[in-house]
């Protein structure tokens, strides 16, 4: 948890040791201690780096789409993950993502069948079903809308978040028939 300490002796380390930059884990280590700093132009370059090391890595390829994602690149996003899917095509969190992209460019149909992709994979999730639910209520969908709501809020209160799952509650209950 001590992110900017941490952050300040890889810096050291990689400039004093060049050999270092030439191992992947090293690069990825230093872009999450770089994400949880919010520095997310320096850790997209770490994990650049890092996929120049080793480009089938999933691992790295899910991160660098996530800090695309934070960035707000959506363009960017949508085309490194299509570029990507042969590698990551069976993780829910590759579908998840390209639904972000394809949301926040005004494509909510192509959205919800990322986001149904993602919660069919993985069904414990419950961002994976609110997102879904988001996408089809933005489409008008209220009565599918309110059982993926309802379905996050279960999912929501069995991980005892309590106030996400009271929200996604609310939001089934009043687009429910």
């Amino acid at each position: 948890g001590q992110f900017l300490p941490a952050a300040v002796q890889v810096k050291s380390f990689l400039e004093n040791n060049p050999a270092a930059e030439n191992r992947e884990e090293t690069l990825s280590w230093y872009g999450e201690i770089l994400v949880n700093l919010g520095l997310f132009d320096d850790a997209l370059g770490q994990f650049e780096k890092a996929l120049e090391k080793k480009p089938q890595e999933k691992n790295y390829l899910l991160e660098k789409g996530n800090i695309l994602y934070q960035l707000g690149r959506y363009d960017k996003l949508k085309d490194f993950l299509s570029s990507s899917e042969p590698v990551l095509e069976n993780e829910p969190l590759y579908w998840n993502l390209r639904g972000h992209s394809l949301f926040y460019l005004g494509r909510n149909t192509d959205a919800e069948s990322c986001y149904r992709k993602a919660a069919e994979m993985d069904r414990e999730n419950p961002l994976y079903f609110f997102n879904a639910a988001k996408t089809l209520e933005s489409s008008g969908k209220t009565e599918e809308a309110a059982f993926y709501y309802a379905e996050s809020s279960v999912l929501f209160f069995r991980e005892e978040n309590y106030e996400e799952a009271a929200s996604a509650a609310e939001l089934a209950i009043d687009m429910s028939p």
